[in-house]
């Protein structure tokens, strides 16, 4: 692994989010810990070999678990801080993001009228008639409605991977509705009857390890029920007996072995391939998704700000929201055009419009964030180290009092700023009162200016944050 991908590399947090995690209640932990073994150690009397001091230190961490369990639990305050930051987060995005995302948001809700007119107006004469296609997109309609509207509240509070992960499936809809609505009445009961087979096999893999997880079993007569199912729809679909989600599709494509891929193809979607495969990446679990994130915002033109994204952010929304619209609609007229009135039509006509509209607000925002980042990221690369510390973790942090006993002749921070002149008195340390400090400071200590003496205090604050990491 290269040096490049081994630097170290700061928490990104959402702007108004403190860059520090309250570690209070760790450091907590670590004191009733030790003290605690130490306790035990002294009424022991005597040495303890290794093994003893293990089996001491495992015990007295069980002692200590639920008290500890109650302090995380009792956080309330810094709960109610989070979120509130949280809130202030949200509120930004929506400035930035609203109007693409209220176009989406307009969108599924018409798209959701439309499928619920359909399914009103032909569900007597479907069920009558079997109808297996009509019941087989409207289902199809219903869930990408469903999962549109996941998609949103995954942009709207900032998780553009989320999102991303979540369209796949949406995409998979797609691409199901397509076939059916090309292929018929056979294919859409296929596709229908194959749940049966797949609920068997997940069954079958429950009973495997229920025990073991200590899960309520399966009873006898659910599980005969199941199997009596499963083999009644074998029999009548012989080629479909496997648990992959795609064999309802063989009839209907020239190959013997059906994958997404190949329904892509046959619906005319093959390219949107390489944002499935975008979409496979933040699903699983691999080195892809986990180091490259749409919500981090990487400017090949621009210094790199070293971060790992834990939580929501304002970037990456654009491509999601994009693919959202242009999926949802695909199914739209999959749906419509299967099952059409003069209305709707018009409606999809003017839903077309839309997404364009969608496409290109997003892609415009999208834009203005990029501008606004490329600047912060210059501004962030040119700032002081000591700018970078009284920003992103704060001077009171890092100025403590034990740091001016030890390397000032002053007895704490009250002490250095109670010693300053009477017309040069400040009530906190800034670096926009450096002017009026440096001298007092090179004058009473080995430092030149006060960007000199939060420079090694910064550096003396990440040694020893990094030393109670281990």
């Amino acid at each position: 692994m290269s040096e490049e991908a081994l630097r170290p590399r700061l928490p990104l947090l959402p702007k108004n989010e403190s860059f520090l995690l309250d570690i209070s209640i760790m450091e907590e932990r670590d004191e009733w810990f030790y003290n605690a073994l130490e306790e035990s150690l002294e009424e022991a009397g005597r040495d303890l070999t290794q093994e003893e001091i293990n089996e001491l230190a495992e015990d007295t961490a069980e002692e200590l678990s639920e008290d500890l369990k109650e302090n995380i639990l009792d956080l309330n305050e810094e709960l109610e801080q989070h979120k509130s930051e949280m809130a202030d987060f949200r509120d930004q995005l929506k400035d930035h993001w609203g109007t693409p995302l209220d176009l989406l948001q307009n969108f599924i809700l018409c798209s959701r009228d439309i499928g619920n007119g359909i399914n009103m107006d032909n569900r007597l004469e479907a069920a009558e008639e079997q109808d297996y296609k009509f019941e087989a997109l409207v289902q199809i309609h219903a869930r990408g409605v469903q999962v549109a509207s996941e998609i949103l509240a995954l942009l709207e509070a900032g998780y553009a991977d989320g999102s991303m992960a979540r369209w796949r499936t949406l995409h998979e809809l797609s691409c199901n509705a397509n076939v059916i609505a090309d292929n018929g009445q056979n294919t859409a009961q296929r596709y229908l009857e194959q749940s049966i087979i797949l609920d068997f096999y997940l069954a079958e893999k429950y009973r495997e390890y229920q025990d073991e997880l200590d899960f309520e079993p399966i009873d006898s007569e659910t599980w005969q029920d199941l199997k009596e199912q499963k083999e009644m729809i074998s029999d009548k679909f012989e080629d479909i007996d496997g648990y992959r989600g795609t064999e309802w599709a063989k009839n209907a494509l020239e190959e013997g072995h059906v994958s997404i891929k190949n329904l892509e193809e046959s619906a005319g979607l093959e390219m949107y391939e390489p944002f499935r495969k975008l979409g496979n990446h933040t699903v699983h679990a691999d080195s892809r998704g986990t180091m490259n994130k749409l919500g981090m915002i990487n400017l090949p033109d621009a210094p790199e700000r070293p971060s790992i994204l834990a939580g929501p952010s304002n970037g990456g929304l654009d491509r999601p929201g994009q693919l959202t619209a242009i999926a949802l609609q695909q199914i739209n007229l999959a749906l419509v055009e299967s099952f059409p009135t003069a209305t709707d039509s018009i409606t999809l006509r003017a839903m077309d419009l839309i997404v364009d509209d969608i496409c290109e607000e997003f892609s415009s925002k999208a834009e203005k964030l990029a501008e606004k980042e490329r600047e912060s990221l210059e501004e962030w690369s040119n700032m002081d180290i000591a700018e970078i510390a009284e920003e992103y973790v704060g001077l009171e942090e890092i100025l403590t009092d034990e740091f001016f006993q030890e390397l000032t002749a002053w007895q704490g921070r009250t002490d250095f700023l109670e010693s300053m002149p009477e017309h040069e008195k400040i009530e906190t340390i800034e670096l926009d009162n450096s002017s009026n400090l440096d001298t007092q400071i090179a004058s009473e200590s080995e430092f030149k200016s006060l960007y000199d003496l939060v420079d090694r205090a910064f550096e003396k604050w990440a040694k020893e944050s990094l030393e109670d990491m281990k």
